[in-house]
């Protein structure tokens, strides 16, 4: 009888959203539904953004997050909040953005139907959002004092009028109602796009929040996870709970069976770890390919025709795709910080795969494949440019780079064919090539980087420092932060994170960056050594370009995130050193970067009179000297920095550098990292005999490992000096 239920009420759930729909209207100003809450204000301080999302800074008084306080409310009941938004200019002329943050509590479990109507006021004639206009609606639940412990509900930029919440289970299915738990605060962000020249405030909005009672009582109460089969009814997923039990009553009125939680699985997505280890040796995660970190660079040949799926597939956190026939591969404990490359691209894969990656912490293996969802770390497809048209090949083979993982942790990566949503797993496309592991340490890192708070209006600011061009008679500044390399090291790349917008009116946008290292007296009391051009000499200097547009924003970190390699890598020797970089253009002379320069682990500030700075004048950095100066910002008390940071942190640029440390390289002919070069290196490279693009073991670059490389091994003999 199953199926007959299932058929009548799915069909009766399709006709309820219709009329959901239907029913929409951009309502502004409703003399039949007056507001419970009206904020008349607009250009308040305690509620403008120069962001432009959820991080206005606490009020400097309470320490809490600036609200408009909606109450609590009980499941069955509706509130309206009325208000103002939009864009304006600051008074040094900045452009900030007007957001309103209104907060409530639900007595019970419960859905929000959430609808934001927006408009202009055309002195007493508002006029609705039309087509080309739109309004931003946020959801979060949870602790909406921490962004960390807050939950995102709902997200939509909507064009026209009205905007409403949508709820997305991992499987895509979409619905109005978004579900709230018993008194967990929820979070609703009203506002327009950051777009001065079309968003000039104040524009009127309203809010209409209703709580609609579940379903299914018993979804509001159950404890138990969806997919462990039990004798109670219900399940702690109230929104996949209810859909369920919608279509199959017995899991709410008898017992949670295997046949909710298949059910489960397909309508709404929830993930249940099975594998069937018919295929390859690496088809299940539970038993992944182990990548010895040692070794890399390596190359793996896979073929995925014989695979099964038994990663989570949530499309929310995919890349927006979903993922089959899937084959694992470990690597780690990591032995330092650092960088890892998973690429296949320029080696003639065929297929559109998708990577995924997975941290298992401190664990060296994953023992219960139900835990995979949340040890989800990223994602990417569609990377390669194989055909080198200069742009990337949809539905093509992919790469990833995972940025900063952990010394002594371990990580699952994932590949996979592209599934589109809905489609069945089993008609999936295999893939069959090679894939690429490589590594590179991180041997020094300044920081993550953060925003500085403006004490007169309590606003958060992207505050940065010019580098390269800043006027006609300060044409080429450096930023410059000290730094120890504890070991020798290979530097082979370099990362930083700026902005490329136009400082000043007379600079250009910066496509290179120029980059110097000095070395630096230790001798000194003081925290930076003296500045002396006999002691502080250069030891390394280049130029790099990078292309402006092409970036990673990381969202911990304010402005563009770049990776640059040195084209050719060099060594540098223990000891204590200062990186100066600094903005440029081709063919021009007034290219600048903005760095984003406050960084949490930032060098200490005691006193601005003692005169520790970070940046110097350099145009003739090679030989000369500079005048030292400090940063407006870190020498008065216009500005702090955030609650909980040492309040002496003086500003840096946020760099990385990149390499190989002189302990982590083998010698020539050295395969088995013994640190010496024996019989066990000439097994390896027999093991590799042949036809081997990228291996270690083809020490003379053929592209296949023969006698001639058995004979360089042999000549190599002995321990690595």
């Amino acid at each position: 009888m199953r199926p007959t239920i299932r058929i009548a009420i799915s069909m009766s759930i399709a006709s309820v959203a219709a009329s959901v729909a239907t029913a929409e209207v951009c309502d502004l100003d409703s003399p039949a539904s007056p507001a419970t809450l009206v904020d008349g204000g607009f250009n308040q301080a305690i509620l403008k953004d120069g962001n432009g999302g959820w991080f206005t800074p606490a009020d400097p008084g309470t320490g809490l997050y600036p609200f408009l306080e909606a109450g609590t409310h009980a499941p069955g009941t509706s509130f309206r909040v009325t208000g103002q938004v939009g864009n304006y200019s600051g008074t040094s002329g900045t452009n900030f953005r007007d957001l309103d943050f209104i907060r409530f509590t639900a007595t019970g479990p419960c859905y929000a139907a959430i609808t934001l109507s927006m408009g202009r006021d055309l002195g007493g004639f508002v006029l609705p959002f039309g087509q080309g206009e739109v309004s931003e609606l946020s959801v979060y639940t949870g602790n909406v004092q921490s962004q960390t412990e807050a939950v995102e509900l709902s997200n939509t930029a909507k064009v026209g009028c009205p905007n409403g919440s949508t709820y997305v289970y991992p499987n895509g299915r979409t619905q109005v109602r978004v579900p709230v738990a018993a008194g967990a605060d929820v979070l609703v962000i009203a506002t327009t796009p950051k777009d001065a020249s079309l968003y000039a405030g104040p524009i009127l909005y309203g809010l209409d929040v209703t709580l609609q009672v579940l379903d299914n009582a018993s979804c509001g109460t159950a404890t138990g996870n969806c997919v462990t089969a039990r004798a109670t009814s219900g399940c702690s997923d109230a929104a996949c709970c209810d859909l369920v039990c919608t279509l199959e009553p017995d899991c709410c009125s008898v017992a949670w069976d295997n046949n909710c939680i298949q059910t489960g699985v397909s309508e709404c997505g929830n993930f249940v770890y099975a594998c069937d280890a018919g295929g390859p040796a690496n088809d299940c995660a539970t038993s992944p390919e182990i990548i010895d970190v040692a070794s890399m660079p390596v190359v793996r040949a896979f073929d995925t025709t014989n695979a099964s799926t038994d990663g989570p597939n949530n499309l929310l956190e995919l890349c927006g795709a979903l993922t089959a026939r899937d084959i694992w591969y470990q690597i780690g404990p990591m032995p330092a910080d650092a960088d890892v490359t998973i690429s296949m691209c320029g080696v003639g894969n065929l297929g559109d795969s998708v990577i995924s990656t997975y941290n298992l912490g401190a664990v060296t293996g994953l023992a219960d494949g139900q835990t995979l969802p949340a040890l989800y770390r990223g994602c990417r497809d569609d990377y390669c440019d194989d055909d080198g048209d200069g742009t990337t090949d949809a539905g093509g083979p992919s790469a990833y780079t995972m940025v900063n993982v952990l010394k002594d942790n371990t990580y699952l990566i994932r590949i996979g064919t592209y599934l589109e949503p809905g489609a069945d797993p089993d008609s999936a496309l295999a893939l069959q090539g090679q894939v690429s592991f490589n590594v590179r340490t991180t041997l020094w890192n300044s920081g993550r980087q953060r925003q500085v708070i403006r004490n007169s209006d309590n606003t958060a600011l992207n505050l940065t420092v010019q580098t390269g061009y800043r006027s006609t008679t300060d044409a080429d500044y450096m930023l410059a932060t000290p730094f120890t390399l504890p070991e020798d090291a290979q530097v082979e790349g370099l990362e930083f994170c700026a902005s490329t917008t136009v400082p000043t009116s007379a600079s250009a946008i910066a496509d290179r960056v120029k980059w110097v290292i000095f070395a630096r007296d230790g001798s000194s009391a003081a925290w930076m050594g003296t500045w002396n051009p006999g002691v502080n000499t250069v030891v390394a200097e280049g130029e790099l370009v990078f292309d402006s547009t092409a970036y990673s924003n990381i969202s911990s970190d304010a402005g563009r995130r770049y990776f640059l390699d040195f084209p050719t890598p060099f060594m540098l020797t223990a000891g204590s050193y200062f990186m100066g970089l600094k903005g440029t253009t081709a063919g021009s002379t007034s290219g600048a970067l903005g760095f984003y320069v406050y960084g949490q682990d930032g060098i200490e500030h005691f006193n601005p009179a003692n005169n520790r700075a970070c940046w110097w004048n350099a145009k003739n950095y090679a030989t000369a000297p500079g005048t030292w100066v400090l940063t407006t910002a870190s020498s008065t008390a216009t500005y702090r920095v955030q609650t909980g940071d040492r309040a002496g942190v003086l500003y840096h640029a946020p760099i990385k550098l990149k390499g190989t440390p002189v302990s982590s390289m083998p010698c020539f002919g050295d395969l088995d990292f013994s640190m010496e070069v024996d019989n066990g290196d000439v097994a390896f490279a027999l093991l590799d005999f042949g036809s081997c693009q990228l291996c270690a073991s083809d020490l003379d670059g053929t592209g296949e490992v023969d006698f001639g490389d058995v004979a360089l091994i042999l000549l190599s003999t002995g321990p690595c000096q």
